[in-house]
Parts: structure tokens; sequence; C-alpha cells
């Protein structure tokens, strides 16, 4: 089987935060498992809010997120990193990066999510001997 990849599809951005350099670019299959285990344990939030790099911060913040989110989007040494000490203008660049290497896959998941949210539980039915 061929997998096709193409180089340089996105590159990776570069952050110097507290005297240490970290990455991100577009998510991988164990950091998107990684955010989606962290958001699924809250029950009534609505990831549909999220339309820009505000209301996704506002969003993270509300749910007690934001340190979780980006030791699961930035790559590298974060031992010793305190993120409450990150400046608006870098935490901004953070998530406006986020938002433009996986915005399409996020959209994705926000309407699966409202799609599952919306559809009615199975009701499962007892047989006449009594087992379902």
């Amino acid at each position: 089987m061929k997998i096709f990849l193409m180089e340089n599809y996105m590159e990776k951005k570069s952050y110097e935060i507290q005297g240490k350099t970290l990455t991100q670019g577009e998510m991988t299959l164990g950091q998107t498992k990684r955010l989606i285990a962290s958001t699924t344990k809250l029950v009534g939030a609505d990831v549909t809010k999220i339309k820009d790099v505000s209301s996704a911060v506002s969003w993270l913040v509300d749910n007690n997120l934001i340190d979780q989110a980006l030791d699961v989007i930035l790559v590298g040494d974060k031992n010793g990193i305190i993120w409450d000490d990150l400046t608006n203008t870098q935490l901004e660049a953070i998530v406006s990066d986020f938002l433009s290497f996986n915005g399409e896959w996020i959209g994705k998941l926000s309407d699966s999510l409202k799609n599952l949210l919306k559809s009615p539980a199975p009701v499962m039915k007892k047989t006449i001997s009594g087992k379902s």
C-alpha cells in the first residue's frame, strides 16, 4: 500500500517560550487522541462556539483546558514552563497557528460532535424472556 505524502505541506511554527523552543504543526494522531480525551470529559461544553482565535481561547479558559491544550499542541521540552506566564501575544500566535494548521479538522470534529449530541440515544428493547 502506498501512502502519498506531500513534502512541506505545512511548515511547522516555532516559538521561544521562557528560554525554550517549542514547535507546532498539523496535529498527529497521538496529539488528536490526547486532545479529544481531555475535551470529551466535559459535559455541556459546546465546541461549536469556537469560531476564531478569541473564541477558542475563551472556550479553553472557560473549560479549564488551556494548559492541557498547550501541552498537547506544542512539541518540545515543556518541563518547567509556566503557562500562566505566556503573554497574550504569544497565546494569540499559538492559537491562531493551531487553527490554521488544524481548522478543517476542528470543523469536521465540531460537526460530528454536534450531530452526535442531536441523535437520540438508542433504546434497548427487552424480549419476552426479559433479555435485551
